[in-house]
């Protein structure tokens, strides 16, 4: 299954949405992906459910470290990357 940066970007918007249900902000992609985990106030937990999440959708391991002023656009880039190349390994 191909997936793009875009549709990454979409998996986490959607996953970051649930992570701060209890806030009253809902983000959208283009406004999430300039943002940092720091900005996002995302703790270690979230990021552990974040890329716990996107392993289940994307059927990959992810055993990358994001520091705090990571972009969340970089973050989708990074695992829109891993992906392809699973995809790749996976063609006979």
């Amino acid at each position: 299954m191909f997936n793009s940066s875009s549709e990454v970007m979409a998996l986490i918007c959607k996953e970051v949405n649930s992570i701060k249900k209890h806030e009253s902000v809902e983000y959208d992609p283009s406004t999430l992906a300039s943002l940092t985990i720091e900005e996002l106030d995302l703790t270690s937990l979230d990021m552990l459910e974040l890329i716990m999440s996107l392993e289940e959708s994307l059927d990959i391991d992810i055993t990358l470290e994001f520091s705090e002023n990571t972009a969340m656009i970089d973050v989708a880039n990074t695992i829109a990357t891993l992906s392809q190349l699973k995809t790749c390994r996976d063609v006979p």
